[in-house]
């Protein structure tokens, strides 16, 4: 066999000072979780519930906002409508009706007309009774 001499720029390469990676390893998988018996307890209500548990926060998220949306929009359907009030077209012109401008005599009340004993019934305050 014939020997290297090594040169003084570089070192020869052998197996100890050549790096190789080590082979990867893959990770551990979980054992199959194993199915119920037809007869034993468990099976497809404990997967159900395994699946209500995972996914409880996200599902109470959820419900939490969708109540908050409604109620958003709820209460935010409608602007004030009293604030607004309605248009007044008779009062909306260059003049406005004076103390002698009065509607017809047959819309005006007659003052004075009997009461009947049920209109004076209506008028009077409620009190309590006991």
């Amino acid at each position: 066999m014939a020997t290297r001499t090594a040169t003084p720029k570089s070192k020869p390469a052998t197996r100890a000072t050549t790096k190789r990676a080590a082979p990867r390893k893959t990770p551990a998988r979980k054992a199959p979780a194993k199915k119920a018996a037809a007869g034993e307890k468990g099976g497809a209500t404990t997967a159900a519930l395994a699946t209500l548990r995972r996914n409880a926060f996200p599902l109470a998220g959820a419900i939490a906002a969708g109540a908050a949306t409604a109620a958003a929009l709820f209460f935010k359907r409608r602007t004030n409508v009293l604030a607004e009030g309605h248009p007044a077209p008779d009062l909306e012109g260059d003049t406005h009706p004076g103390a002698d401008d009065r509607a017809d005599p047959h819309f005006r009340p007659d003052m004075d007309a009997p009461m009947t004993a049920a209109d004076r019934a209506a008028l009077a305050p409620a009190t309590s009774v006991n």
